[in-house]
């Protein structure tokens, strides 16, 4: 744990968000070594989608048919970099490090696009920063229906942005 510690204390504070949403995806969508499909439902129509890695659907990493974790690593370290980076420029308020991570997770998972639309957006920009964890937590569903890992992930994203203390990213 004090290894942990020490690093993250030794780190700038874009570092320190990045590394903070690198543990936050990573786990939450789960490393996939090999191509798996993923089924999205806009209105009525369906598609499948394939996946590898944490979730990448770039045809190049679809292409190679199989990602080692090295190379699955360093693909998701150079997204959350350019999300980092991308969140700067249409956040007009200060925010701490830690919130930049939550809100680095958040627009992984429902893209830019979603993001740019959101509340959570606007209630940042507009410092109502007290209401953004209930923002988050609208963002559970899959094809109209509560997803409990979405729930589980949004609550856990909200907890974070309240956490001022970095109380969670202290434990091992």
């Amino acid at each position: 744990m004090y290894k942990f510690v020490v690093v993250l204390l030794t780190m700038s504070c874009s570092a320190f968000s990045n590394e903070i949403a690198f543990k936050l995806i990573s786990e939450f969508e789960g490393f996939h070594s090999d191509i798996y499909d993923y089924i999205e439902c806009h209105n009525t129509q369906k598609r499948s989608i394939p996946h590898i890695g944490y979730g990448f659907t770039n045809p190049k990493y679809i292409a190679q048919g199989k990602l080692d974790r090295i190379t699955a690593d360093k693909i998701l370290r150079k997204k959350i970099a350019y999300l980092d980076t991308w969140l700067h420029k249409h956040i007009n308020v200060h925010l701490h490090e830690h919130r930049y991570a939550v809100l680095i997770s958040l627009v992984y998972n429902i893209g830019q696009g979603a993001f740019l639309k959101s509340q959570v957006l606007s209630c940042i920009n507009n410092q109502q920063l007290h209401l953004v964890p209930e923002k988050i937590a609208l963002f559970c569903k899959v094809k109209g229906k509560v997803h409990p890992a979405l729930v589980s992930r949004r609550a856990l994203e909200s907890t974070l942005w309240l956490d001022i203390h970095h109380s969670y990213f202290m434990n091992p």
